[in-house]
């Protein structure tokens, strides 16, 4: 099993998270790739047994992204065109999938995405990236 990286050929992007996230460690990540973003889970790497060349992660193509944060925003569940489905948890949490892989967020760390795309910290033009996440963060 390959990472979606390594499908893409990429090299190890830089990954951040949303300014409102600073008091918890786990996260909704996102990295940028110049035709996609990337979305990945924090908590992942915190368990020494997973690999970080296979961690799951989501893409979006890079035409999809506003409308995929739109979504968010809306607390609605996107998931056509292209888009993957996002279903709210009754705690507030939220999962993301695509069809393959699927990310599971709890309440705090969709609550710190969703203020962070309510701000404007990851729409395209977005030029000031905010808190950076070492690739092998634990």
């Amino acid at each position: 099993m390959s990472s979606i990286l390594e499908r893409m050929g990429a090299t190890t992007p830089h990954w951040f998270k949303s300014t409102f996230s600073t008091g918890t460690s786990s996260c909704v990540e996102i990295a940028v790739t110049p035709e996609a973003r990337l979305i990945r889970d924090s908590k992942y790497l915190r368990d020494p047994n997973n690999s970080p060349a296979q961690q799951p992660t989501i893409r979006v193509a890079i035409g999809q992204w506003a409308q995929f944060l739109s979504a968010v925003e809306k607390h609605d569940t996107a998931g056509t065109a292209g888009l993957p489905r996002i279903r709210y948890q009754p705690d507030g949490g939220a999962s993301l999938s695509d069809g393959e892989t699927t990310l599971q967020y709890t309440t705090g760390e969709w609550e710190a995405f969703h203020a962070g795309v309510v701000a404007g910290e990851f729409e395209p033009t977005t030029t000031k990236v905010p808190t950076a996440i070492s690739p092998l963060a634990r």
